[in-house]
């Protein structure tokens, strides 16, 4: 019975881990995932513009 209890504990605990590195991780992803799309959108238009 104590084990399936500190497996509980483990898994609960790992579950935080994981959500709280969700919340950093996202938005850091996001930003580049924005910053990627303005890059592929707004480079040909500045190549097209240069010549």
């Amino acid at each position: 019975m104590e084990w399936l209890v500190t497996m509980f504990v483990m898994v609960v605990g790992m579950l935080l881990m994981v959500s709280g590195l969700i919340k950093v991780v996202f938005p850091v992803v996001l930003l580049f995932m924005s910053f990627y799309v303005v890059l592929c959108v707004w480079m040909p238009f500045y190549l097209l513009s240069d010549k």
